[in-house]
C-alpha cells in the first residue's frame, strides 16, 4: 500500500495554525518578562536568588529576544508558504 498524500486544505490549515501558534508564543514570551507577573510569581518569591535573576535586564532582555526569534520565525514561514499559493 503506498502513502496517501496529504489533503491540501488539511496542510493549509495546519500551516496557518502552526504560524499562529508561533505569532501567539513570541508576542506572550517577548512581553511576560516586563509585566509584574514575572516578579511576583510565587514560584521565583521561594528563592531569592532565582528572583534575583528573573529580575535582571538580562534574563529579561534574553526572554524577550527568544519570543521576537519565534516571532521572525512565524514571519519566514508564512512569507514562505503564502508565496508558493
Amino acid at each position: 500500500m503506498s502513502p496517501s498524500r496529504p489533503v491540501p486544505w488539511m496542510t493549509l490549515v495546519e500551516r496557518v495554525i502552526r504560524i499562529l501558534v508561533r505569532l501567539y508564543l513570541g508576542l506572550l514570551v517577548g512581553a511576560l518578562p516586563w509585566l509584574t507577573f514575572w516578579t511576583q510569581n510565587n514560584l521565583f518569591t521561594y528563592d531569592p536568588l532565582l528572583l534575583t535573576l528573573a529580575g535582571s535586564g538580562f534574563v529579561r532582555g534574553a526572554v524577550s529576544g527568544l519570543g521576537l526569534l519565534n516571532i521572525v520565525c512565524a514571519a519566514i514561514e508564512a512569507k514562505h508558504f503564502f508565496a508558493r499559493r
